[in-house]
């Protein structure tokens, strides 16, 4: 799962535990839909799944 950690964002298991990885992509900095997601958590289901919500996120 993805969530704001501190304004960045950050990798999580699916039951919140961690952060697993701290990426450097500021949340303040994307459009409002996707911090208001990114509060919730963004489910993520396989590696290519991660690295396209990476790579749409600015990383």
């Amino acid at each position: 799962m993805l969530k704001d950690n501190a304004g960045r964002l950050a990798l999580y298991t699916s039951d919140g535990t961690g952060p697993l990885a701290q990426y450097d992509v500021y949340t303040r900095l994307l459009p409002e839909p996707d911090c208001l997601a990114l509060q919730q958590g963004v489910s993520i289901y396989t590696e290519a799944e991660l690295q396209q919500k990476l790579e749409d996120y600015g990383l």
